[in-house]
């Protein structure tokens, strides 16, 4: 028998419905009722944030605007922030060129790295693009 609540979606509804309350009180009440609550209202921090990161990006790398690439990136973030692993990395950019990346930062956060050899100038987009996705941290 299959398990309704691995059903691919359902989790992200249930994150989407938990967002879309504006009154504390029944977020905490929807989050408290379910089985997992901590473990939603965490999950839902992690998505909301994994989509700021690919809203903020898209801006600059094309290849997240693609909506199976942006779901490959959230999902990937997603995982990293449940279960942080040192040697992740997101390429942003396009893989045969492979500038940029997405890796972990400072505290469990997420920063932009440049892969090749990085110039004042992409030193400086580091920090603008890290600071830029950092804002919607949780």
């Amino acid at each position: 028998m299959k398990n309704s609540s691995r059903r691919p979606g359902r989790l992200r509804q249930q994150v989407q419905r938990l967002m879309e309350l504006t009154d504390p009180v029944q977020a905490t009440a929807l989050t408290a009722a379910h089985p997992r609550g901590k473990d939603l209202s965490e999950r839902a921090a992690w998505a909301a944030y994994a989509q700021h990161v690919v809203d903020v990006l898209s801006e600059y790398f094309e290849e997240l605007r693609t909506p199976h690439t942006a779901e490959v990136v959230i999902t990937s973030v997603e995982r990293q922030l449940r279960a942080p692993a040192s040697g992740w990395e997101v390429i942003l950019d396009s893989g045969y060129v492979a500038n940029w990346s997405l890796k972990p930062g400072e505290a469990g956060g997420l920063r932009v790295a440049c892969r090749r050899p990085a110039t004042d100038a992409d030193l400086e987009h580091e920090r603008e693009l890290t600071a830029l996705i950092q804002d919607g941290a949780p």
